[in-house]
């Protein structure tokens, strides 16, 4: 896997709010973790609710570094 594919899979997980349905439901409507977040938040919204579209805007600040311990641990 790639590092760009892998933050936007990790980013999906760490969006606060965002559980198993609401990521289901944003899978299915635009397809992979790239394509959710290519969207506004208008679109999202009428996926999830306006808070968690607008959550999705915002990267996690943990998100650098569970990458990095990611890829350290896979020995990339």
């Amino acid at each position: 896997m790639q590092r760009s594919e892998l933050g936007v899979w990790l980013r999906l997980t760490l969006t606060p709010g965002l559980g198993n349905e609401a990521a289901r439901k944003l899978l299915a409507a635009f397809g992979l973790p790239q394509a959710v977040f290519s969207q506004d938040r208008e679109a999202l919204g009428q996926v999830v609710t306006p808070t968690l579209a607008s959550a999705m805007q915002q990267v996690p600040g943990k998100l650098p570094a569970l990458l990095r311990s990611e890829e350290r641990r896979v020995g990339k």
